[in-house]
């Protein structure tokens, strides 16, 4: 399935309102109004009943282990997947000040390296602000505990 696909698919859960930034001292920065833009898609997924949803997880595990199989790598699981994509969310961190940007061509980049060189998934929570990166890695973690996933060691 191409990247065009998954995005009719998954239309409803795209962000509202434009992306916003704003110039300051000729840098441009990530505009903190932006991160409302994300609060739908948050309070929903914030909203989880995480058992219920652990629930439903185990029901599905067998045929997710399956289609991943299919496609994923051999060797690993669905969960061990999942885990991983867990932890690389948890891992986001909060930032409170602005964010500074780079224009490349006709795109927009973070300054900070180590904020660009984060997975596509973990720029997309980093862009829903500080409140909203809150709620989803609370409910990562709820939903972590709920389902058994492994922590990696050290964390």
């Amino acid at each position: 399935m191409c990247i065009r696909d998954r995005r009719k698919l998954l239309a409803f859960m795209a962000p509202e309102g434009p992306f916003l930034v704003f110039e300051r001292d000729g840098v441009e920065y990530l505009d903190p109004k932006a991160y409302t833009r994300y609060d739908r898609i948050a309070l929903a997924f914030a909203s989880l009943d995480a058992e219920k949803t652990a629930g439903v997880y185990r029901k599905l595990r067998p045929w997710l282990n399956q289609a991943y199989g299919q496609m994923g790598r051999p060797g690993r699981t669905f969960e061990q997947a999942l885990a991983d994509a867990v932890q690389q969310l948890a891992d986001v961190p909060i930032v409170e000040d602005d964010i500074p940007l780079a224009r490349e061509e006709v795109n927009l980049k973070f300054q900070d390296e180590a904020l660009e060189g984060m997975s596509q998934a973990a720029k997309h929570l980093l862009r829903m602000g500080p409140e909203n990166i809150r709620r989803v890695k609370a409910k990562l973690e709820e939903l972590r505990g709920a389902l058994g996933l492994p922590r990696p060691s050290g964390k």
